[in-house]
């Protein structure tokens, strides 16, 4: 019987920390997703103040402003002319 106890609360533990840890990589995961949306609403507003507007053109380079560090993201954008941003990002799809 002592040992069918031990077996039982080591199981309710394991499934705790198994909780535990599920709770912890979502909140993680959600925390990344957020700051990859407030990065990607960055770069389309500073493409919209800088052209106007977001064109299919446009449209197809931002995942590649994505994936470069957030300090690099807005020299760029403030710096290189549209044909120069589509001509630097489109040769890396």
């Amino acid at each position: 019987m002592r040992l069918r106890n031990y077996y039982i609360e080591d199981r309710e533990k394991a499934v705790q920390e198994g909780v535990q840890q599920g709770i912890q990589q979502g909140v993680q995961r959600g925390i990344q997703q957020g700051v990859q949306r407030g990065i990607r609403k960055m770069i389309e507003n500073m493409l919209l103040a800088r052209f106007g507007t977001i064109d299919p053109e446009l449209e197809t380079i931002i995942p590649s402003l994505l994936a470069l560090p957030s300090e690099e993201i807005t020299p760029l954008l403030l710096q290189l002319s549209r044909s120069e941003l589509l001509q630097r990002f489109q040769n890396n799809n």
